[in-house]
């Protein structure tokens, strides 16, 4: 599962998609999720920043934060999840209103989604660096 989220959010454009579909769109090596609705934005999910080079979803990133074995990886906190609805849940928030902006200009943006075994919900958030051409770079998830 983790080699397949990475693939998916690694390989290719990562369109709008409904719950019924979810999978890899096109083949881009920097790509960009789009979709119509209050914030379209273009994000890189690997910035190559050489002064931020633990930005983005790295291996570290998807091991912690999706697949590791601590609480706050999301196959702990929503085991009955899969890597489609995860990568559809982040695909979702990319696009939300910013709830936060930090000190220095960086968007967090924090929602809450439904657990997959339906026993509530969990937040999951991002954090987003606005780049000067309109772009944003992922920082962590």
């Amino acid at each position: 599962m983790e080699e397949r989220l990475g693939l998916i959010l690694r390989s290719g454009l990562l369109a709008p998609l409904d719950p019924e579909v979810a999978g890899v769109h096109g083949s881009k090596p920097n790509f960009s999720i789009v979709e119509s609705g209050p914030s379209p934005r273009s994000v890189r999910f690997r910035p190559n920043d050489p002064a931020n080079p633990g930005w983005g979803l790295t291996p570290t990133h998807l091991k912690k934060h999706f697949f590791g074995g601590k609480p706050t990886a999301l196959q702990r906190i929503d085991p009955g999840g899969t890597d489609d609805k995860w990568a559809l849940h982040l695909a979702e928030l990319i696009h939300s209103p910013a709830t936060g902006t930090t000190s220095n200009g960086m968007l967090d943006i924090i929602k809450s989604f439904p657990r997959a075994d339906g026993s509530g919900t969990f937040k999951m958030g991002v954090r987003l660096a606005p780049k000067p051409d309109g772009t944003f770079d992922l920082i962590t998830v």
